[in-house]
């Protein structure tokens, strides 16, 4: 009701991933972090694969939380290809728009 989109961030840190996948995405989740900063890209297509498979968004960051926290982590270094970016874009208007 919030306009919000829940997103499974660095996934491949949860033990119960992706077998926990069906009961969030029941749950209403929209996204998982595919684009994480400390993922390497063969982990990157491998989640991209995942989240198409479950009709899921690939969203992205760099899990900055401020500079004293861990210096490779830096504010805006992930880059979200456009067309993933466009999908989480026109989802979140979809999400944002009243129903009538």
């Amino acid at each position: 009701g919030a306009g919000a989109l829940p997103v499974h961030a660095h996934p491949f840190t949860s033990d119960a991933f992706p077998d926990s996948l069906p009961e969030l995405v029941a749950a209403g989740l929209a996204g998982i972090e595919v684009y994480y900063a400390e993922y390497t890209p063969e982990r990157r297509e491998t989640l991209s694969r995942i989240a198409a498979a479950n009709g899921l968004l690939a969203t992205g960051g760099s899990d900055y939380h401020g500079e004293q926290f861990k210096k490779q982590r830096v504010l805006g270094s992930v880059t979200i290809p456009a067309a993933d970016l466009q999908r989480f874009l026109d989802q979140l208007d979809r999400e944002a728009t009243p129903s009538r």
